[in-house]
């Protein structure tokens, strides 16, 4: 089964994944390919999120963050959420810093999926434009 269905299938977006398997996919277009770069973003620790390519398992970069408890990530926006209940967007073709946005709530993890950022708290999910960083609504879990 393609991964792109495996990502698509997910019952509801409320399964995100807790901080100990904290990984998100997205696709990076290659300026040498045609193909994109299945790249794998994980949060190594609270201040350093790494994107490795996913095929071959190199290195491809980091990004230096602060107090981060969750990442994610589709093919445009890298999104990491922080302990002080911000979301931090940035390019996932570059790495280069988009801008913040402050979350209501206890935050527990972070999902991007099709330009949308998700924020779980304790019992509700917030959605918000990956683009914008505008509240687009919120539903109970």
């Amino acid at each position: 089964m393609p991964l792109q269905s495996i990502l698509h299938r997910s019952p509801r977006p409320a399964m995100l994944l807790p901080l100990a398997a904290c990984f998100a996919f997205c696709f990076l277009s290659s300026s040498q390919a045609s193909e994109p770069i299945l790249v794998i973003v994980s949060l190594k620790n609270p201040s350093t999120v790494v994107r490795s390519n996913a095929k071959t398992g190199s290195f491809l970069g980091s990004i230096p963050v602060r107090n981060a408890i969750s990442v994610g990530s589709d093919r445009t926006t890298i999104a990491v959420l922080s302990s002080n209940g911000s979301v931090s967007r940035y390019n996932a073709q570059t790495g280069a810093f988009i801008g913040t946005f402050s979350v209501g709530g206890k935050d527990n993890s972070i999902q991007v999926t099709s330009g949308t950022i998700i924020v779980q708290t304790d019992n509700t999910l917030n959605r918000y434009n990956a683009k914008s960083s505008s509240f687009i609504g919120s539903s109970g879990i």
